[in-house]
Order: structure tokens, then C-alpha cells, then sequence
């Protein structure tokens, strides 16, 4: 049986549309590997199209910082030092606490409520061992905390390195040991949402954040000797 995805003509910057989500999907989802090439003739041939959606495409991801331009040409899927990851990470813990807090003195309630529903299909997610929809719904659940903040500017600087968050995350779900931690964790925070509780939820997600950046590292094999 062939593997070859063929998608319906369109549009081209539908179609384009269509082609970056396709490699963007395979890219969080770890499909694809970090630093791995991305070839527009394989690619071409893998969905069924035309290269020039295919181009317009990773030009799309490629602003989205998920798809580099490599120094002597070619295109890649982004890597990330160890330095890297954890200057991203810090970003993403001062943006994802500002948030929370700002949340919290504004929309406790509906935040709490939003994130008990998460917990909750998260904890389905870990019975039944579906890993794929552990991670989406954990990607939903961080991106509940900045939304119920309502600043769009916060919001707009968060969005600018929310796939490259993803992408990280996704390769730490595959163990089943970590996502228990880290249901354990989720739960702790909305727990204390709930109780508004802002100094204690947001120490818990400094916490975790700082906890993900050292066990990708780990996994990643970037730890330093």
C-alpha cells in the first residue's frame, strides 16, 4: 500500500496552508526529528503536489521558527542547543507566570474551570494510554493560562514561540513515567487556582516549567558532563 497523502487541488495559498499543517503536524508530533532535512521533491511526492505549495509552505514554518534555512542551503527542521532550550524555556516561564498571575487576580473562577475540564481529559488520556491526546490536551491546558490573562499583547509574544514549545513537550510524552509526573503537577496548579491562590500556583509553575527544561535536556542527551 502506498504512503503517499494526496490532497485536493486548491488555492495555492490554501493549499500552501494545508501542506504547513501537514509538516507542521509530523514536526510536534516528532514525525519528523529535530535538525532532520526537509526535502520540497520527497515532500512533493509524499502529499501528492506540486512544489511550489511546498515552498510556500516551509516559508510558512520557517517564520514560524519550526523550519530553518541551513548556511550552505537546504531546509531542516529546527534544533536547539542546550543553551538554546533553556533560554527558550526561560521565556516561556516568564510569560506563562505573568500570565497565570494576571489570570488569577482577573479569572480565577473561569480559569479553574477551564483547566479542571483539562485535568480531567488529561487523566482520561493517561487510563486509556493515549499519548497523542495527552499531549494535546496539555498543549491546550498552558495555552488556557495565557487566554484567561486577556492581554493580547502577552498573548501575541507567547503564540511566537508556542510551536517550538510543543514540539519539546511532544518528545517528553513518549515516557509514561513523566507524563504521570506531570499530570500531578497540572492538577497541583489548578488546584491552587482554584484557591486563588497566586504566589503558591505560580511557584508551582516556575516549578514545572524548570522541571520539563531539565528532563528534555536529559532526554535529549544535552545535559552537560
Amino acid at each position: 500500500m502506498s504512503n503517499v497523502t494526496y490532497l485536493r487541488p486548491r488555492h495555492l495559498d490554501s493549499l500552501a496552508e494545508h501542506i504547513a499543517e501537514e509538516i507542521r503536524s509530523r514536526i510536534l508530533c516528532g514525525d519528523v526529528q529535530l535538525g532532520e532535512p526537509l526535502s520540497e521533491t520527497h515532500l512533493a511526492v509524499n502529499l501528492g503536489v506540486g512544489k511550489t505549495p511546498v515552498r510556500e509552505a516551509l516559508q510558512r514554518l520557517t517564520t514560524e521558527g519550526l523550519v530553518e534555512i541551513g548556511p550552505q542551503g537546504g531546509t531542516f527542521v529546527f534544533d536547539m542547543t542546550a543553551e538554546a532550550v533553556r533560554e527558550l524555556n526561560e521565556l516561556r516561564e516568564v510569560l506563562e507566570v505573568a500570565a497565570a498571575r494576571l489570570a488569577i487576580r482577573r479569572r480565577a473562577s473561569a480559569l479553574a474551570d477551564a483547566l479542571d475540564t483539562a485535568v480531567a481529559g488529561m487523566q482520561d488520556a493517561l487510563s486509556s494510554t493515549d499519548v497523542s491526546r495527552y499531549r494535546r490536551i496539555d498543549a491546550t491546558y498552558h495555552k488556557l493560562i495565557v487566554d484567561h490573562a486577556r492581554n493580547a499583547f502577552l498573548r501575541q509574544a507567547y503564540e511566537a514561540i508556542d510551536f517550538r514549545i510543543q514540539a519539546l513537550r511532544n518528545r517528553l510524552s513518549l515516557d509514561p513515567v513523566l507524563n504521570r509526573i506531570s499530570f500531578r503537577e497540572h492538577r497541583e496548579f489548578a488546584t491552587l487556582v482554584r484557591a486563588g491562590e497566586i504566589y503558591r500556583a505560580s511557584t508551582r509553575l516556575s516549578d514545572h516549567i524548570r522541571w520539563v527544561t531539565a528532563n528534555y535536556l536529559r532526554v535529549a542527551g544535552l545535559e552537560e558532563p
